[in-house]
């Protein structure tokens, strides 16, 4: 078993230590009791509720708060004093504390994981307040599969890396019905009430960010409904598509890969739970190459961390990630052994967004390619054994009858193209058709 393997099981040990410290009357746990710790670590509510009732005898207040990979458990001893716990077994004095901490809840020990602490009555009412509630609307007939919730997800782990109150997660299409969402909102009464709706036509934008990591509350729940896991490693697109509603548009911030192991394995002791489950993850970044003189070491990086998890994986990108006009050929070498490497790092299948082959079309679309480059790319990727698939928009509201044959016939007349010659600056075909498409052969 690896490091890696025992990141949860590390976590439940520290938490065993915790109880010790707080309550040393109480008889040593059972490995039952621990085993038990390991099923609560991903939501600090239900943690908080087994200690307080485990504990009720024994100490005073509870407080679990913080993000999942810097779990924050704060046991009021019955002495009076605090005992604090990073359950991730990172020093104290490394935590970014946030301001509103200072002078209100303060470590003894800051070298230790494990410490006796000082809150005052400000600090324990904000670590209970407020109490925020997230739930994500469903409408089953346009999602029928269910997907891990990565957007009030990734609310919570911003929420919660504040220490600022409880953050609790539900989603209707893990088998919450509209009528007990209500019935929980009038009962419970949160103070904040956090609402998104899948079906919205025009998506919101989320603040690119290298710290795009979700809490894992409603993984578990998702594969007892027989659905898919979602991650991000990047967010935004390097290009500004016309098409594109996102406020995002040509923006891009990538996840370092030294980040993703801690969460991967995470996730992995989740999918051991459900073997059923396929090992494969949904990278939902819209550019997983992205940009920079790193961007090829990068992804490297990242699928070589999926793929040392045991995970298969699905991402997309630009179809410019392969063939360019202005690089050199070294560029392309560069990106055609990238893709070789990819290839064996575990993909299932890779999305490009080709959307047209007529260079009038994606003139109008700003896509920055053309139809000759966007027909190597994917002869390029055929022969690199690259598993694909293709976005193409067939009709625009704005394109004329020229249009419509030209796109009709580079659809009909998939790659490779007789004649197709390409050299960085330039290109050249046997035959042209009006926009840009390829001729017949």
């Amino acid at each position: 078993m690896t490091m890696d393997d025992r990141v949860s099981t590390a976590a439940s040990s520290r938490l065993v230590d915790t109880v010790r410290l707080a309550c040393p009357e109480l008889p040593p746990l059972s490995d039952e009791d621990a085993s038990d710790y390991d099923l609560l670590l991903l939501n600090p509510g239900r943690l908080r509720s087994r200690l307080e009732r485990q504990l009720h005898d024994h100490a005073g207040s509870i407080r679990v708060t913080g993000t999942l990979d810097r779990r924050l458990v704060l046991i009021e001893r019955s002495d009076g004093q605090w005992v604090a716990s990073d359950l991730s077994g990172s020093p104290h004095g490394t935590r970014r504390w946030p301001d509103w901490t200072h002078n209100r809840l303060e470590v003894e020990d800051p070298d230790s994981w494990l410490s006796l602490a000082r809150l005052d009555v400000t600090a324990v009412e904000r670590l209970s307040r407020p109490d925020v509630l997230l739930a994500a609307l469903y409408h089953p007939e346009n999602f029928p599969l269910p997907r891990f919730p990565l957007g009030i997800s990734d609310v919570a782990r911003a929420a919660r890396a504040t220490l600022l109150g409880t953050v609790s997660l539900t989603d209707m299409q893990l088998g919450t019905e509209l009528e007990n969402l209500v019935k929980r909102v009038t009962t419970e009464t949160p103070d904040i009430l956090g609402v998104t709706r899948r079906h919205t036509a025009k998506p919101v934008a989320r603040l690119t960010t290298e710290d795009i990591f979700p809490e894992l509350d409603l993984l578990p729940a998702t594969f007892e409904r027989h659905g898919v896991a979602q991650v991000e490693t990047s967010r935004g697109c390097t290009n500004t598509c016309s098409f594109c509603p996102r406020g995002h548009k040509g923006k891009w911030a990538g996840a370092g890969a030294a980040e993703l192991p801690w969460l991967l394995a995470e996730m992995r002791q989740i999918f051991d739970r459900y073997p059923e489950v396929s090992r494969t993850l949904y990278l939902v970044d819209e550019e997983f190459i992205g940009r920079g003189g790193d961007a090829v070491a990068r992804a490297l990086k990242v699928a070589n961390v999926l793929h040392a998890q045991g995970f298969k994986w699905e991402s997309s990108c630009r179809i410019d990630q392969v063939v360019r006009a202005d690089p050199d050929a070294a560029w392309h070498v560069e990106r055609a052994q990238m893709w070789r490497d990819l290839v064996n790092r575990g993909p299932r299948r890779m999305l490009f967004g080709v959307e047209s082959g007529v260079d009038s079309i994606l003139a109008r679309f700003n896509k920055e390619t053309t139809g000759d480059q966007n027909a190597l790319a994917i002869r390029t990727l055929s022969a690199l054994g690259v598993p694909t698939r293709y976005t193409y928009i067939t009709f625009d509201q704005l394109m004329t009858l020229e249009e419509l044959n030209a796109t009709y016939a580079f659809q009909g007349h998939p790659p490779p193209y007789p004649g197709l010659v390409w050299c960085p600056g330039k290109s050249k075909t046997s035959q042209s058709s009006p926009g840009g498409a390829k001729g017949s052969r």
